[in-house]
């Protein structure tokens, strides 16, 4: 099975909001996998790594991408679980460059495709901490403590450059034991995350009404409510 197709299925996943719809894109895509690709794509729809922390961070991927990337056919879930498993058992002394010479092979071959050194605007502009700015919008940021895909330290430094540079807010929250797309599967934790979101948009809504109707010949504003302003 292609990660492309276990790709595909996540956004289709993430774009309806019924949860039959979900449960039967699941339920379609497992069947097409056989043995240990079952367990492989359960795993990865979960965001959950077999290997637990792979020890690999942004500086690791810009180190990883130095060369010019090669083509190759399509990756596999069990090509993929054979290379966070290489990089995950990396210990003891050079183990970080052999760490980054085989996310470097992997990376070459599906990821940006193009290397750090020509190109670092690319993945610039893939970093949420390019984005940060005075006037930048409130935030609200959700990390689980127990997300193998993306450690929850690059959430917490995200934050903590935001604090430094934007005006507007910022509310953060970890979830204990919250693995990487945690919210894709109902459960009693999205129960509780879903009306936190719905209420900090709710707020940030407000606010922005306020603001229009506090400029001088303001134009009617419609709330969620129907008021105008």
């Amino acid at each position: 099975m292609q990660l492309a197709r276990l790709v595909e299925v996540v956004g289709k996943v993430r774009a309806t909001t019924k949860k039959t719809e979900k449960t039967a894109l699941l339920a379609d895509f497992l069947r097409q996998t056989q043995g240990k690709e079952t367990d492989l794509a359960s795993l990865y729809l979960s965001g959950t790594l077999p290997q637990g922390k792979m020890g690999v961070g942004w500086r690791m991927i810009q180190d990883a991408m130095v060369n010019e990337p090669r083509s190759g056919e399509p990756l596999t879930l069990t090509e993929v679980d054979q290379v966070i498993e290489a990089i995950a058992s990396a210990q003891g002394p050079g183990s970080t460059e052999r760490r980054i010479g085989t996310l470097r092979r992997l990376l070459e071959r599906r990821v940006l495709k193009v290397p750090f050194a020509r190109a670092p605007e690319v993945y610039e502009k893939a970093s949420p901490l390019s984005r940060l700015r005075p006037d930048a919008p409130p935030f609200l940021v959700l990390h689980g403590t127990h997300d193998t895909l993306v450690p929850v330290e690059e959430a917490r430094r995200f934050c903590d450059a935001f604090r430094r540079v934007v005006r507007a807010p910022l509310v953060y929250a970890e979830l204990p034991g919250a693995q990487h797309a945690f919210e894709i599967f109902p459960s009693v934790r999205t129960t509780f995350v879903l009306p936190g979101v719905e209420r900090f948009l709710a707020w940030v809504y407000a606010g922005y009404l306020r603001r229009r109707r506090a400029e001088p010949g303001a134009r009617r504003v419609v709330g969620s409510g129907g008021a105008g302003v």
